[in-house]
């Protein structure tokens, strides 16, 4: 199982810089877990590169399909509040 962020599902929806390395990750183990906000922040990302020119809407449709197929909606998990400030004081 993989606990992936918004930008490792990111870079592998894209052939971006990091796409290898995601890839291999992939590759390694394609059970992918993320945290709920995952999707807010790939979509945000695909709208910053559609806006600057750099991302056509066809390839940021695209990409999303491609990120949520990496990551079912069963899936994607939600943490308490409580639960990830405890662990941030804890680990710095």
């Amino acid at each position: 199982m993989i606990v992936a962020d918004a930008n490792v599902v990111l870079g592998l929806s894209l052939r971006g810089d990091h796409h290898a390395d995601c890839l291999s990750v992939y590759r390694a183990d394609r059970d992918w877990f993320a945290p709920a906000i995952w999707r807010s922040e790939v979509r945000n990302a695909l709208a910053t590169q559609m806006r600057v020119g750099n991302l056509t809407r066809e390839d940021a449709f695209k990409a999303m399909q491609i990120a949520a197929a990496l990551v079912p909606p069963d899936h994607t998990y939600t943490m308490r509040d409580v639960e990830v400030l405890n662990f941030s004081a804890e680990t710095g």
